[in-house]
């Protein structure tokens, strides 16, 4: 323990005139022209969120005068969500608060911040959680919480040591937002390098220095779209019509492709375009059902998964096949049309009936899946969708009719290899992310701890000592006699 130091209870350090209490039982109905009622959900980071603030009728903030809140009050979660602690900023006093709350009114040996970071460091978190018993919610008592052990360092030290806090905080609050903002600039730069790699760019040094690159043509493509029709089992339910839509059925805006390329339509690629099984699904053993939730980020995962029995009439027709692209045809605007290509898993799989099924012949099909969620596919979903409500949909039809790119055979190789590239090098950045974020996480608690260690500042050997500044308020307290008795609350009326 630093000199000066001393170890008290949350109990010494609050006002005798405003007790420790909990707040409001039973608000009611939020009422516009009401006093605030700050809740647990409130509690934001250690502020108030103001945002969402209820309001609560005068004839019962009246009957809970205790539980009003002033400029520098302490706010404890104590109910449900143990811990959460915020400081009542001057804007809010004369709230009241709710009774998953309780309110802690320092008195002279303590500031408000001291204490608040105080409860807020890892030690006392872990303290008010174990404290905390089990009834309907998990709750703090107050008798508990008064018992709260507090580490008192001498007021004017604790002021420097708050000042420094702020001032490290504010630094590390800067740092988070900075990180904040790299998730949205990784997904530009994907969107710019898929870009890039249908607008040939990705591989136009590439393409100089090849001789004679030849498109695919319309007998090549016809017959790879046979074979891969042969390979599947027949009796499957194609939905096709007699005649596939070609690109030049379709009018055609956009730049101009790279030598070697062509326009082609996913009917043209595509011999399967099939929607998946509307069959409900269990937790319980069997084949695997992928929804529209295990597509993310161009990727699938396999969490929260369902599955149906192996017996299931509509297998083996709905099974997936390495390389089967998936396609997410109704979900929000924002995410319908998403896609991923099925690259194997553990057991059997299926796909459920808000994903279509394409096998695809020509282009690689991780190529398509890329070109669709690249931003000309993000563009093509945003004109053909149609919305119902409050979903958005776009069915076989229209993605069939989609215009996709077909690069010569060996230059779909040299722009997976290139896309491959950049996508471990985003992998690269989201890991530094993740790890900038956690320690950056770690670095608020380092230095709360250090804080409470006495190492975050110099000390001043002029400081009064915290002892003798709680034992001068205790005598202060006991010349001015016991504090006002406590009036009782009103009784709820049954049924109330």
């Amino acid at each position: 323990m630093p000199v000066g130091w001393t170890y008290t209870t949350l109990e010494k350090l609050l006002s005798a005139e405003r007790p420790l209490c909990y707040g409001v039982i039973q608000p009611g109905d939020d009422v516009s022209d009401g006093n605030t009622l700050i809740r647990v959900c409130d509690l934001v980071d250690g502020s108030v969120d103001t945002e969402r603030l209820r309001r609560i009728a005068h004839d019962v903030d009246q009957q809970y005068q205790r539980s009003r809140v002033e400029n520098g009050d302490i706010l404890v979660s104590i109910v449900g969500t143990i811990g959460r602690v915020s400081v009542v900023p001057s804007e809010l006093s004369g709230s009241n608060i709710a009774r998953a709350l309780a309110k802690l009114s320092p008195n002279g040996a303590v500031t408000s911040a001291w204490l608040a970071y105080w409860l807020s460091d890892a030690e006392m978190q872990d303290w008010l959680v174990r404290e905390s018993r089990e009834v309907a919610r998990k709750t703090l008592n107050l008798g508990e919480l008064a018992q709260a052990p507090v580490r008192l360092a001498p007021l004017a030290e604790q002021r420097r040591i708050v000042e420094k806090i702020e001032v490290l905080a504010t630094r590390s609050r800067r740092a988070r937002e900075a990180l904040d903002t790299l998730p949205a600039l990784i997904d530009r730069y994907r969107q710019s390098v898929l870009a890039a790699a249908f607008r040939g760019d990705l591989t136009a040094e590439w393409r100089e220095k090849q001789n004679g690159l030849q498109p695919i043509s319309d007998a090549e493509l016809s017959g790879l779209r046979r074979q891969l029709w042969d390979a599947v089992q027949k009796g499957v339910n194609t939905g096709r019509k007699s005649r596939y839509q070609s690109a030049e059925d379709i009018a055609q805006e956009g730049a101009e492709l790279p030598e070697g390329w062509r326009w082609v339509t996913v009917d043209e690629l595509c011999p399967i375009v099939q929607y998946g099984t509307s069959a409900k699904t269990t937790e319980q053993d069997g084949v695997v059902v992928l929804r529209m939730g295990n597509i993310q980020s161009g990727t699938i995962v396999f969490d929260s998964i369902k599955s149906l029995p192996e017996e299931h009439e509509e297998f083996p027709a709905l099974l997936l096949d390495k390389g089967d692209l998936l396609f997410n045809r109704t979900n929000s605007p924002e995410l319908v049309g998403k896609c991923a290509v099925f690259e194997g898993y553990s057991t059997s799989c299926s796909f459920a009936s808000y994903l279509i099924r394409l096998k695809v012949a020509g282009l690689n099909p991780r190529l398509l899946a890329a070109y669709i969620n690249s931003p000309f596919g993000r563009m093509w979903a945003r004109g053909v969708v149609s919305q119902q409500v409050g979903q958005a949909n776009i069915n076989g039809s229209k993605l069939k009719a989609l215009v996709a790119p077909l690069p010569p055979v060996e230059e779909q190789e040299m722009i997976l290899r290139k896309l491959k590239a950049h996508d471990e090098a985003i992998a690269r950045v989201i890991d530094q992310h993740r790890v900038g974020a956690t320690r950056l996480a770690n670095l608020n608690q380092s230095i709360l701890a250090k804080a409470f260690r006495g190492e975050l500042v110099p000390q001043d050997p002029n400081d009064e000592p915290a002892s003798v500044l709680l034992e001068r308020i205790r005598a202060e307290r006991a010349a001015a006699g016991p504090a006002p008795r406590r009036e009782r609350r009103p009784k709820a009326e049954a049924g109330g």
